[in-house]
């Protein structure tokens, strides 16, 4: 059984680890990720310094990688229930937060959940998050169709495809 290495890092090195399992299954018996008991860290943060004043929060690591990857600033949530009320403070400096939810029900609770809590406008994406996008155009297409302002790129640090 293989599993893909999720390092999360900061300007300080490695601060947590996850292992993804590869195998196109339910995962029964073992769980689809493994990582270290106790740790429960934003994934991605170099996105917080690299964003102006739009930042996107994405429900899991593999979903941050590739909005990321397509231009846009974002930090990824290790799964929908695992918000930190202290994660709160470190978007408060950004007049845009946009909430990438997968498209499942814990996707959805966490897009209203992102909203009540920090204004984020929500787009939801594929079930199995941004990552089941087959283009950038997809990606840019979902939230321009949510993010009434088209200089969402742009203020993201992004161009627009």
């Amino acid at each position: 059984m293989g599993r893909l290495v999720i390092p999360y890092l900061t300007r300080n090195g490695i601060v947590n680890i996850k292992f993804r399992c590869l195998q196109d299954h339910k995962c029964e018996g073992h769980g689809k990720y493994l990582g270290l008991p106790g740790r429960n860290n934003l994934y991605n943060v170099q996105a917080l310094f690299d964003a102006n004043d739009t930042i996107a929060i994405c429900e899991g690591e593999i979903s941050a990688l590739v909005v990321s990857a397509n231009g846009i600033p974002a930090v990824g949530i290790p799964g929908a229930s695992s918000w930190q009320p202290h994660y709160k403070y470190v978007f408060q400096d950004y007049t845009r937060i946009i909430a990438l939810c997968d498209g499942d029900e814990a996707g959805r609770k966490m897009g209203v959940f992102l909203q009540e809590k920090i204004g984020a406008t929500v787009v939801n994406m594929p079930s199995g998050g941004a990552s089941r996008l087959p283009s950038r155009y997809s990606l840019y297409s979902r939230i321009t169709r949510c993010v009434s302002d088209s200089s969402v790129f742009s203020s993201a640090g992004a161009t627009s495809p």
